[in-house]
């Protein structure tokens, strides 16, 4: 005779060491597989426990109470022997066992994974939240997460989630082991590509669709992107966002391209390959441009304001940058590299550059009092005090107390020592 005791006493059970109450005492339940004490018992392909014919009291205090120990004989080759004792915090003891279910051979792995769910205090849950995969559900055996522990049919997993069994275990298909739940995301249990979300299995566990995992084709990354380059049949995942690396466009997300190796958009500044990469509809020097002011360009049309100088978009008004005059806008002239108007403070090369009076190092002059000078006729007056040397004149009226450096700076013709009109 084979005698096999399932004493289920541990961390999560808490089986109590105090004698039990009266009528808890070990007891038979049932004789044979044929003649079962509560063979009235609900059963649930979802629930191992039940589906495995256990019955939980549902008030025993697992602290103080030391459960019965239950025994099923079974009928057929050595006459084996099933003894049961266990308790489950907040469910009680397990106090009755339907020997027809427990004894039959189908209900064989269904008591493994009832095991597997009385003996893992891991496994207890109060939400979604509390597993690190898959689901929280309320079973016979309290609430667990059910993705973590052992099954024997996909009905003993959460929904999306299928018991995979390893083909070692499958004696005509039917399997002689436990089996792991698994939806075939990343780390998940898998014996073929097949089973995994992306198509990857390697070592027994769902891999690919990370950026830089192994690919053939776009459905095997998380991304959706799975980069190839030309004449390989398999490549990379890729992120397919800014920045990421790619080999055409289709390796980049909405709104995105591929230029030079990476994803661009197509603002200002992106990389692009051409015009319909860019939103401004200007690729140059392979960089989407504006035609803003400053911006590079190769001709007027590539510049909203209309005028290309030197490679940069210039507005063509008073003070831009300009080569030859054509650079500036009617009216304006272009001296010292910029467009002016040739008014007072205006750049000029040339008195030919100025509206006023002259050109004066560089600057267009009125040649009023006080003005610099460098000639007598770059005054108003008609007099410019020059000092000998570099330091510019000053234009003076030549009335008695004005500058001056010679006599003929004054109108009384003399200039005294201190540098005024006599």
């Amino acid at each position: 005779m084979t005698l096999r005791t399932i004493a289920l006493c541990a961390l999560l059970l808490g089986c109590g060491g105090t004698a039990a109450p009266a009528g808890m005492g070990p007891r038979d339940a049932g004789p044979d597989a044929s003649r079962s004490v509560d063979a009235a018992l609900p059963l649930s392909a979802a629930d191992p426990c039940l589906s495995a014919g256990f019955h939980f009291d549902g008030k025993s205090d697992c602290d103080v109470v030391r459960c019965p120990e239950l025994t099923c004989k079974c009928p057929g080759a050595g006459s084996e022997t099933l003894t049961f004792e266990a308790c489950v915090r907040g469910q009680g003891c397990v106090d009755r066992v339907d020997c027809q279910v427990a004894c039959s051979t189908s209900a064989r792995l269904s008591r493994m994974a009832c095991q597997t769910r009385l003996t893992s205090p891991g496994a207890a849950c109060s939400g979604d939240s509390d597993c690190s995969t898959g689901h929280c559900r309320q079973e016979s055996a309290g609430k667990l997460c059910v993705d973590l522990l052992g099954c024997a049919e996909d009905a003993h997993c959460s929904t999306g989630f299928t018991c995979r069994v390893s083909p070692g275990a499958l004696d005509a298909g039917v399997a002689s082991a436990l089996g792991s739940c698994s939806n075939g995301s990343q780390g998940s249990v898998c014996y073929e590509d097949a089973q995994c979300k992306y198509k990857l299995c390697s070592g027994n566990a769902c891999a690919g669709g990370r950026v830089s995992d192994a690919c053939k084709a776009d459905e095997q990354c998380a991304s959706g992107f799975c980069r190839t380059s030309t004449g390989n049949t398999s490549g990379y995942c890729v992120s397919g966002e800014r920045g990421a690396g790619c080999s055409d466009d289709g390796d980049c997300g909405s709104g995105l391209h591929c230029s030079e190796g990476a994803c661009y958009g197509s603002g200002i500044g992106q990389a692009c390959d051409g015009s319909s990469d860019c939103e401004s509809g200007l690729c140059i020097a392979n960089v989407c441009r504006g035609g803003e002011p400053g911006s590079v360009c190769l001709e007027d049309a590539h510049c909203k304001a209309g005028v290309c100088s030197s490679g940069r978009c210039v507005s063509g008004g008073v003070l831009s940058p300009c080569a030859e005059a054509a650079d500036c806008n009617s009216g304006l002239r272009c001296a010292r590299q910029v467009c002016g108007d040739g008014s007072a403070g205006a750049p000029c090369s040339s008195d030919a550059d100025c509206k006023v009076r002259a050109c004066v190092r560089g600057t267009c002059r009125a040649g009023a009092l006080g003005d610099i000078c460098d000639a007598a006729d770059d005054c108003e007056s008609n007099r410019c005090a020059d000092p000998a040397g570099v330091d510019p004149g000053e234009c003076t009226s030549g009335a008695q107390g004005s500058r001056c450096v010679s006599p003929s700076n004054c109108t009384s013709a003399s200039c005294s020592p201190q540098g005024t009109c006599n």
